[in-house]
């Protein structure tokens, strides 16, 4: 039972994200300077006030994420 509680808590972290209301592309800019740099910014300001960070950033290296801001 405590692994069902586990799994369903680790799915719950994604309904609590600061981004959740966001459009997913800020968050892959592409390229690093100039307009994707300012994107870049701006996902990661999102991320600092987020409550669930940290369960993002576990999330995104245990999945192997290579592109993305994450946590």
């Amino acid at each position: 039972m405590k692994e069902f509680g586990r799994v369903r808590e680790q799915e719950d972290w994604r309904h609590r994200a600061a981004c959740l209301n966001e459009e997913p592309e800020l968050f892959f800019p592409t390229g690093n300077t100039g307009p994707a740099r300012m994107q870049t910014e701006e996902a990661k300001h999102i991320c600092r006030g987020c409550d669930v960070r940290e369960q993002c950033l576990m999330w995104a290296l245990e999945t192997g994420q290579e592109h993305g801001i994450w946590g």
